[in-house]
């Protein structure tokens, strides 16, 4: 599991690394600065801070909708059968 999550993390990162190299390269190519690699690319603080501030947004959005999402539920909508309850006695049919 570990390292299918892995595998996950680097399949997310590499196009940010590799458009990431390439947008950077473009801002440096506007100050009259050589390009760098893609490797120098990941260890400098724009590809963290890039990467952070995307995450990070991605994680706020995630908790607020859980934390809203438990907060906001309906108590006994009239569409849910009671957890309890099975198919035959609600009336639908098994799938």
């Amino acid at each position: 599991m570990s390292v299918a999550f892995l595998i996950l993390i680097l399949l997310a990162l590499s196009p940010h690394v590799v458009f990431g190299a390439h947008a950077y390269d473009a801002e440096r190519s506007l100050a009259s600065q050589p390009p760098i690699s893609i490797a120098a690319f990941v260890l400098s603080a724009k590809f963290s801070s890039t990467t952070l501030q995307t995450w990070q947004a991605e994680h706020l959005v995630i908790v607020i909708y859980v934390v809203l999402t438990i907060f906001l539920r309906q108590q006994d909508p009239p569409e849910s059968k009671p957890v309890e309850s099975r198919n035959k006695t609600t009336g639908e049919a098994d799938r």
